[in-house]
């Protein structure tokens, strides 16, 4: 087995995007929780989640266009444009680009997501109950599956070896990171992309965890969101998009490693008095 190191990162946060500008805000305490904006939450006592900040590119928001065409953006949902940006970032820090055949071969991708494309299910659920079976988009399966995060990370950058998906939850991510980094300790790979992206703002979303009393209700008449400190109870769950990636990861000498494999086993959805807010 090869030990494996992290040569490159690639971040799109509720903080801001970017790395540099993630880890800053970060540090100096700030806080990523806001009012939902991406619809109106009025019928929901839960009315607080980490939005990705969209803009123009400058003072760390998130601008589309940066990243792919509006008519690409149109046939995937925004966790995998999430996800692609991190990569692209993460690659980009790294300094790796496969030329030859075999680097492309083996380089691979493995990320995943929690949930996938919800806000393309809810919308094309809509548009056949309105219009009927016929009008429902063609891009809408490859604009849902999780698994096309790690597929079109591939294509846009001829990574051509393994390439695969994890959903495990929150989890998601640092089990896609650890069995990345098996690929390349077992030699199936030099390089990985890996990591993980959400982007489950939506009606349904926030509805469904809502219902099931996972997100936290401090808060929801107030844009004034304190900033979390140790030992500050953390009052329910806040849903939040984004992608985290960490890429490549490279193989070197051996050594052991391996992240835990973790699963909620006391309940399916915690009691009240754990919960913590929801982000996305």
């Amino acid at each position: 087995m090869r030990r494996v190191v992290v040569t490159g990162l690639g971040l799109v946060t509720p903080l801001a995007s970017g790395v540099e500008e993630t880890w800053t805000r970060l540090i100096a305490g700030q806080s990523g929780a806001g009012p939902i904006t991406r619809f109106d939450p009025k019928d929901l006592r839960a009315r607080v989640a980490c939005e990705v900040p969209l803009g123009d590119g400058t003072n760390g928001t998130f601008n589309a266009d940066d990243w792919m065409t509006p008519k690409e953006r149109n046939r995937i949902d925004d966790f995998i444009l999430y996800g692609i940006a991190a990569a692209e970032m993460a690659l980009k820090d790294s300094g790796w680009k496969p030329e030859t055949e075999e680097e492309q071969f083996r380089t691979g991708v493995l990320t995943g997501s929690g949930i996938g494309g919800l806000p393309g299910i809810q919308t094309e659920s809509i548009v056949m109950d309105d219009r009927g079976m016929r009008r429902v988009s063609p891009f809408f399966i490859t604009r849902c599956l999780i698994n096309l995060i790690s597929g079109n990370v591939s294509i846009r950058n001829n990574l051509k070896g393994p390439n695969h998906a994890v959903v495990t939850a929150c989890s998601t991510g640092v089990h896609a990171i650890g069995d990345a980094a098996r690929m390349i300790m077992w030699d199936d790979a030099d390089v990985m992309v890996a990591g993980g992206a959400e982007a489950a703002i939506c009606e349904m979303g926030v509805t469904g965890f809502a219902q099931a009393k996972a997100l936290s209700t401090h808060f929801a008449n107030s844009s004034l969101l304190p900033r979390w400190h140790r030992g500050l109870k953390k009052p329910g769950h806040d849903l939040l998009p984004g992608s985290p990636a960490l890429a490549p990861l490279h193989g070197l000498t051996p050594r052991t490693f391996g992240p835990g494999l973790p699963v909620k086993s006391l309940w399916a959805m915690v009691p009240t008095e754990h919960l913590m807010p929801m982000t996305g």
